[in-house]
């Protein structure tokens, strides 16, 4: 995304301890209503939102594998897993959100836009030393404007 705008930028909407999603209890291996470190965030693409993206893992990973999480500040969550030796991305699941579906009620929300909007989301998990990172990021419409204003990139 940074390469096809000229500012990005990220709002950090909630970072720490929280009840995961109905659907993401079961990635974790975890009971329904157990709490998990989770992380929402959206991401701005000269000033526009484009992404709504939500992170979640086990608590007892903080102390572990990703401690890192704790201390991302305004820094998005694939730029740290990617900087990462030996962490693998799994299988890249990619939905649309049904009407009902709470991601997509919360990404239209924070992005201020109709509930009716449909809107496109893909999930996958990042592993690191067998612990899993699931990140799901949801596509706002303003994303496909980015296509086509690509910066040119710098040579080495």
């Amino acid at each position: 995304m940074r390469a096809h705008c000229g500012a990005f930028s990220l709002l950090r909407l909630h970072q720490g301890l929280a009840r995961p999603r109905r659907d993401e209890a079961p990635l974790l291996a975890q009971p329904l209503g157990r709490r998990a470190w989770s992380r929402e965030v959206v991401l701005f693409a000269d000033g526009v939102p484009v992404v709504y993206g939500q992170s979640v893992a086990r608590r007892d990973v903080l102390r572990r594998n990703w401690r890192l999480l704790v201390a991302l500040g305004s820094q998005p969550v694939g730029e740290a897993v990617f900087a990462r030796a030996m962490t693998r991305r799994g299988e890249i699941r990619v939905r649309r959100l049904p009407p009902r579906d709470a991601l997509r009620r919360a990404a239209c929300a924070y992005a201020g836009l109709p509930t009716a909007t449909p809107l496109w989301a893909r999930r996958s998990a990042f592993v690191h030393r067998g612990q899993a990172l699931w990140v799901t990021e949801v596509f706002l419409p303003a994303v496909a404007a980015l296509r086509g204003h690509s910066r040119p990139l710098a040579r080495a």
